[in-house]
């Protein structure tokens, strides 16, 4: 578990991952389900789906390349000290390749940014 501890700042989880081709990655496809919830509850049921997105891992190029997907949530996790968590299913095909992960600001200008 990581703690966040600025979790108000947070409206924009962002995912690279690879897009590749041949028979290995034929119908590659990763489902991502980002849920957030309120500070201090311990309900396993109180965790509510924000966002949805479906990200295909295959394309038709005969290169493996980079893509970058940013999903911005809005103002749905400004609740202070609140949680936010991602499920990842591969849907279909047999793999599938995240290089990286990173939970930003919406909209903001960030230092070196």
């Amino acid at each position: 578990t990581a703690h966040l501890p600025c979790i108000t700042c947070i409206a924009a989880p962002n995912g690279q991952y690879i897009r590749s081709y041949g028979k290995l990655w034929e119908n590659s496809r990763l489902l991502v389900t980002v849920e957030g919830r309120a500070r201090g509850s311990s309900d396993p049921s109180s965790w509510g789906k924000i966002a949805e997105f479906d990200l295909p891992g295959v394309h038709g190029s005969e290169t493996s390349v980079n893509y970058l997907h940013r999903a911005d949530l809005g103002d749905t996790l400004l609740v202070p000290g609140g949680g936010v968590r991602a499920t990842f299913r591969l849907v279909n095909g047999t793999v599938f390749q995240i290089n990286g992960l990173a939970l930003c600001r919406s909209g903001e200008k960030t230092e070196g940014g």
